[in-house]
């Protein structure tokens, strides 16, 4: 099969070199709905609707009550939703409703925000991934699909257990007050899309991200908020260390170039109490936190370095599969395309 490879094993060597990002802009909005993740098994399924909506408004940000139980209500049968297609359909969708079409012709890139995290967090994790490579009809515009391999139903209970509390976390950060803490939960599901354009290192970007939240009285990216949890890390100093390296580079990917400007993170026990309420500031704070680890400069380098390859193929369909080991990209021709 036709292929071409990129070999990132330098890519660490931009370390510190000044990259150009333009502020995100706000291109269109939409709303639509999604699985209940708090229903088990084949409730899940059923709880799932194709309702959408353009424009919308995120929920509201609440201070969640410190020292709610946010594992109180799991049990061993609850399953995470499974991951929701990665169809770029509603997007879409959203720029006719908003007779915005013509940015999509105007731009290098067109992706969901968890595509592009995939990409700017490469040169730090050692993940294996798949991600479709096409372009929107006869345009130059290239389009990015991630290839999920399936949620495995035998994942470790520890696991499911810890995403329950982060599904609790969202609800109980938004809901509206008076919201005490209770074992049992309302699970919105309907999500508010933003689309936004962005330039990283001279490459354009059109970016469709799903907010979690904004504070009130706030419209567009100034007041959206990114909902996140995990273990306490005054806990231990392996915690607080693994939170450094790991946690707050993703944090950073996935709001930095979509322009959320603000993560608020829940600490738990291992028991699933909840132990404090952090935030952070996306544009500094985090890349201080993990400055040991890791440099904004060497992602955004390596991911306009990969955008502008992967411009210079042939038009076609492409697979992209990431081989961490070898620090390769292979782009291989999907046959029958």
């Amino acid at each position: 099969a036709q292929q071409a490879q990129f070999k990132y094993g330098d890519a660490l060597r931009a370390r510190g070199k000044h990259v150009a990002v333009s502020k995100a802009e706000h291109v269109c909005a939409y709303s639509y709905g999604s699985p209940d993740p708090c229903a088990a098994g084949a409730a899940a399924a059923q709880s799932a609707t194709a309702s959408f909506t353009p424009d919308g408004r995120p929920r509201v940000y609440r201070d969640p009550v410190v020292g709610v139980n946010l594992a109180e209500g799991y049990t061993s049968e609850w399953r995470p939703p499974p991951e929701e297609a990665t169809s770029l359909c509603q997007p879409r969708e959203a720029l006719r409703a908003w007779q915005q079409e013509d940015t999509l012709a105007s731009v290098d890139v067109f992706t969901y925000r968890n595509n592009l995290n995939k990409l700017i967090t490469t040169p730090y994790k050692l993940e294996e991934w798949d991600m479709d490579v096409s372009w929107v009809g006869d345009t130059e515009t290239l389009q990015l699909d991630i290839v999920f391999p399936g949620r495995d139903d035998a994942l470790d209970e520890t696991v499911r257990k810890s995403m329950y509390c982060g599904y609790k976390f969202e609800s109980l950060s938004t809901l509206p007050p008076p919201s005490p803490p209770s074992s049992s939960f309302d699970y919105d599901h309907s999500r508010f899309c933003e689309m936004v354009r962005v330039v990283i290192d001279g490459v354009s970007l059109l970016v469709a991200a799903e907010i979690d939240c904004s504070h009130e009285g706030t419209r567009c990216g100034r007041g959206f908020v990114e909902l996140k949890t995990y273990r306490d890390i005054a806990a231990n100093p392996r915690t607080l260390r693994n939170f450094q390296r790991y946690k707050s580079l993703a944090f950073w990917a996935q709001s930095f170039v979509v322009g959320v400007p603000e993560i608020v993170c829940g600490f738990r026990s291992d028991s699933g109490a909840l132990v404090s309420v952090r935030h952070y500031e996306v544009d500094h704070e985090l890349p201080k936190l993990g400055e040991r680890f890791w440099d904004p400069s060497v992602c955004l380098i390596f991911t306009s370095n990969v955008l502008r390859w992967l411009q210079r193929q042939p038009r076609g369909h492409y697979r992209l599969h990431n081989d961490p080991a070898s620090r390769t990209l292979t782009c291989v021709v999907v046959n029958g395309v």
